[in-house]
């Protein structure tokens, strides 16, 4: 109904946003960047937790913001034990690129330390780490560590910020360790 009707709720300041080539997870988060402060994102989608700007958080049945993008993770105990390790901004996406998202089929680092990490292992190995560059260059050390390629997994939890946005772009903003360039730009 709204792709055909975009205008229906123009008047209460109401934009339809479609696409017949992004994802809507994409989609959504393009959005919120463009929207900032100015827009809130409502989803149970846990992948959703990448946005910047607001985001309704429905357990909590509140607004929720984060500081700066790298937001935080912390431990749910009263969640499922796949669904304990959550958080806001892209610290959750450094989660997700340890334990890997079963629900999008997305395995994660294979072997981390020499073990595999589920959620437990994802949150203690981030929750200490106080900004993206430093999670970047962890995570991405450990998948060149087993040889696994860090750009694969990236591409499949990154959502997109622009339209020609990239887990690739993103990670060469973020990644500071001269080595772990080198074997990005090789990827």
């Amino acid at each position: 109904h709204l792709l055909t009707n975009p205008s229906e709720y123009a008047e209460q300041g109401i934009t339809v946003a479609a696409s017949d080539w992004f994802e809507a997870d994409d989609l959504i988060i393009i959005h919120a960047h463009e929207l900032g402060d100015n827009g809130l994102v409502s989803s149970a989608d846990k992948d959703l937790r990448l946005t910047p700007g607001p985001w309704w958080d429905m357990q909590m049945g509140r607004v929720v913001t984060i500081e700066n993008r790298y937001g935080y993770l912390y431990w749910d105990a009263d969640a499922p034990a796949n669904a304990r390790c959550k958080g806001r901004g892209t610290a959750f996406f450094w989660a997700q690129m340890l334990m890997g998202d079963s629900a999008d089929n997305v395995k994660g680092i294979q072997k981390f330390e020499g073990k595999l990490c589920g959620p437990a292992a994802a949150y203690e190995a981030l929750k200490d780490i106080p900004t993206e560059s430093e999670a970047a260059n962890m995570v991405c050390r450990a998948y060149a560590a087993i040889g696994q390629n860090v750009l694969a997994e990236a591409e499949m939890v990154w959502l997109r910020r622009t339209e020609d946005d990239s887990a690739y772009a993103y990670l060469m903003e973020v990644v500071t360790d001269d080595a772990i360039l080198g074997w990005l730009m090789q990827l």
